[in-house]
């Protein structure tokens, strides 16, 4: 691809026209991983504060 974007360059062409080749697949893939890895955390972070409130009530009743 970079040798691509060289001869390009070289034929005259300005880099912001240069067209991407490649498959979008894999960004798409790791956009939605990220996007699924977040709202993982946020679950877990809601869940762990509901058990230490919960732990706290237990604590305090003895």
């Amino acid at each position: 691809m970079f040798v691509e974007a060289q001869e390009a360059v070289q034929l005259g062409a300005d880099e912001g026209d240069l067209a991407v080749s490649g498959s979008l697949v894999l960004p798409l893939v790791f956009a939605a991983g990220m996007i699924a890895l977040c709202f993982w955390a946020l679950w877990m972070r809601r869940r762990s504060l509901e058990r230490l409130h919960w732990m706290r009530q237990a604590l305090q009743q003895k």
